[in-house]
C-alpha cells in the first residue's frame, strides 16, 4: 500500500459508527464521506458531519447504500 493510503472495512451495524469516519457508497459508487455524528437507535438513519458548504447530511440505510469505515494508515 502506498504512503498516505487508507484502508477501509465494511460497516453493517450502523449503531456502532458514532464518531467514526466513513465513506458512503450508493450502488458501488462513492458519493460522500465524513464523520458519523449521530445514529438512530434502530441503526437505519445517521447524521454525517462534513466540511464545506453542507455541514451535515442525513443518510438512510436503503438497498444499495453501503458505508465503509475509513482508517488512516498507521504511521511507521
Amino acid at each position: 500500500m502506498p504512503d498516505g493510503a487508507t484502508t477501509w472495512q465494511p460497516a453493517d451495524e450502523w449503531v456502532l459508527l458514532e464518531g467514526l469516519s466513513v465513506d458512503i457508497h450508493e450502488n458501488g459508487k462513492l458519493i460522500d464521506h465524513g464523520r458519523v455524528e449521530a445514529v438512530t437507535e434502530d441503526g437505519c438513519i445517521l447524521w454525517l458531519a462534513q466540511e464545506g458548504i453542507r455541514p451535515r447530511r442525513l443518510v438512510e440505510k436503503l438497498p444499495g447504500t453501503e458505508l465503509r469505515i475509513i482508517a488512516a494508515r498507521p504511521l511507521p
